[in-house]
Order: C-alpha cells, then sequence, then structure tokens
C-alpha cells in the first residue's frame, strides 16, 4: 500500500474515532469559536491571548465553556498545529481553572458520621 493510500486510510479512521453525538457536540463547539472570532474581528488562529478571551465570552455566558473549546480544537487542529501548545499555555490554563472556580457548583457535604449514628 502505497503512503497516500496510506493516508487516506488514516484520515478515514480518525474520522470514525468518535460518535456521531459526539462529532455533533464538536461542530457546535467550532461553530461557536468562529463565530466568536467573526464577531470580535479576531483571526481564527489560536494564540493563547484568542483562546483566553474565548473561554471567558463563552464562560460568561455557559458553564460549559471551557468544554465548547474541545470541539473547536478537534476541527480547527488540522488547519492549526499548534492548537495544542496554545491551549497549554499558562495564560489559557489559568483562563481555563478560573472559569470552571466561578462557575462551579457548590460543595454539598453530608455532616460528619457520629459514635451515635453507628449504634
Amino acid at each position: 500500500m502505497d503512503l497516500n493510500k496510506l493516508d487516506d486510510l488514516v484520515l478515514f479512521l480518525q474520522a470514525h474515532a468518535i460518535e456521531t453525538s459526539t462529532k455533533n457536540n464538536y461542530s457546535t463547539g467550532a461553530r461557536d469559536y468562529v463565530r466568536f472570532c467573526a464577531n470580535h474581528n479576531l483571526s481564527l488562529d489560536p494564540t493563547p491571548s484568542t483562546l483566553s478571551r474565548y473561554i471567558a465570552f463563552t464562560s460568561k455566558h455557559i458553564a460549559s465553556g471551557p468544554k465548547y473549546l474541545t470541539g473547536a480544537r478537534h476541527y480547527l487542529k488540522q488547519f492549526y498545529p499548534h492548537f495544542d501548545q496554545s491551549r497549554s499555555d499558562p495564560l489559557v490554563q489559568a483562563t481555563i481553572r478560573g472559569s470552571k472556580k466561578i462557575r462551579a457548583d457548590p460543595v454539598n457535604r453530608k455532616p460528619p458520621l457520629r459514635t451515635a449514628h453507628i449504634k
């Protein structure tokens, strides 16, 4: 098998690696990222600054903002191979952590078990 056919097979297998419902959710994230960039006159190039702005924007409106970034990554990585490098940037990671803390549900803990409960 020549390398071109092998590369085609690799792309075919990768395209079928995720479930249809996941692919649909990912496409929502990708569309949202593209729309965000267009509305704010930003390049689609996923720089740490652009990704941080996108996370901040989506986190303001939906709790799953950082998850949308996964969808954008799925579709844009082939055009921007440095997507993962930008996403790993400390600026982006801090923005993700901050959005998770701000939008997190409060922890509801049960009271501690006491000796009287056991008897």
